[in-house]
């Protein structure tokens, strides 16, 4: 059995035969439309191969079934939830006086200079932290922000009010940033603020609140965030999600 990142796999096939693998496993499959997936995928004969994901849709609409060709187990959320394989998700939304008609699109996601000029600002920074220390302080709480430098912003206000909270993303050196995280899971850290990093292959079950704080028009993205709190733990009832919610056309 080997385990490896795509990456590795796809740069090192000079390392292996073509027939060394009768069975293939790839995980958040739904990224295997991608040049650096089809070009493993197209170099090995498995006699099976096998695709697994939480979320199969695309946002470019690419249908993972042309790799893939059959579907052989589906598991919706909602479905998950009746069976406990998931908690059941209480859902607020905050809506806040921002202005995102002018902010460009390309009908998948916001674009991400616009949406930072106009979400950094101080008010609803300080709405986000009200909102917490109002109704689930103590609460471990991920917040999803546009960027570092929002991420950054919202954690720092958090520290002022004595809160111990910290900013999380793909600038921090990879101990520092396991460290944090390990931090979040002991409950010494109660608020994790998260820029592009915690959407896919992170797991802390212990996660009892969710901030979206990033707009976004993306369903798989908004998914991928969500599963991020529903996973089981002890003395678990239910994920508590605060949609923070713009004006928007």
């Amino acid at each position: 059995i080997i385990c490896g990142s795509i990456q590795s796999v796809a740069l090192n096939l000079d390392m292996f035969n073509a027939n060394d693998f009768d069975y293939i496993i790839i995980d958040e499959a739904h990224h295997a439309t991608a040049d650096t997936y089809r070009k493993a995928l197209a170099y090995f004969n498995p006699k099976f191969t096998l695709g697994l994901t939480a979320t199969p849709e695309r946002a470019d609409d690419t249908n993972i079934l042309e790799i893939f060709k059959n579907t052989a187990h589906k598991l919706d959320i909602q479905t998950a939830v009746e069976i406990g394989a998931l908690v059941p998700v209480r859902c607020i939304r905050i809506h806040t006086n921002i202005d995102m008609t002018k902010v460009r699109f390309n009908s998948v996601q916001y674009n991400i200079r616009d949406l930072d000029v106009k979400i950094c600002v101080t008010e609803r920074n300080a709405l986000i932290v009200d909102t917490w220390l109002n109704y689930v302080k103590d609460k471990r709480t991920v917040i999803f922000c546009a960027s570092v430098k929002h991420a950054e912003q919202v954690a720092d206000l958090f520290k002022q009010s004595g809160v111990k909270a910290v900013a999380v993303s793909g600038a921090m050196k990879t101990s520092e940033r396991n460290e944090q995280l390990a931090k979040f899971a002991s409950g010494e850290i109660k608020v994790l603020c998260a820029c592009d990093l915690l959407n896919e292959g992170w797991d802390c079950p212990q996660t009892e609140v969710l901030f979206m704080a990033r707009p976004t028009m993306s369903k798989v993205l908004y998914t991928q965030q969500l599963g991020r709190g529903m996973r089981n733990s002890e003395g678990k009832e239910h994920l508590m999600v605060f949609d923070f919610v713009d004006n928007a056309s």
